[in-house]
């Protein structure tokens, strides 16, 4: 049995990376339709796959990453999962969009693969 203190940790520093990867991914779109304003062109295939899979990954990140225990039920024992305040409900919903956009993600990195030559 882990201590409290590794329990929260290990709470605690998937919220940090799921945001820092939230960060990354809007920082991404942003520079993808900065630079689009200014050909106002339309986008080419990989920057779009590109669009889809960043679109997919800060879902993905605040979902599963940043929001992970909170959407545990809450009446999960305290020795299981630290700050679970979620239900039933929220856990299917977190499990869903998860399994969801990491297949999108999926799609889209083999996508990107294809299309670059």
């Amino acid at each position: 049995m882990q201590s409290q203190e590794a329990l929260k940790a290990l709470a605690i520093v998937p919220k940090v990376s799921g945001a820092v990867s939230i960060i990354g991914s809007t920082c991404i779109l942003n520079d993808i339709f900065m630079k689009s304003r200014k050909k106002s062109n339309r986008l080419p295939i990989n920057l779009r796959i590109l669009v889809s899979l960043s679109i997919s990954d800060i879902i993905a990140s605040f979902f599963a990453y940043f929001l992970s225990t909170w959407m545990v039920p809450s009446d999960t024992p305290s020795e299981d999962v630290v700050f679970a305040a979620g239900n039933d409900v929220t856990c299917n919903v977190q499990g869903f969009l998860t399994a969801l956009t990491l297949a999108a993600s999926n799609w889209s990195i083999a996508s990107l693969a294809i299309s670059s030559k």
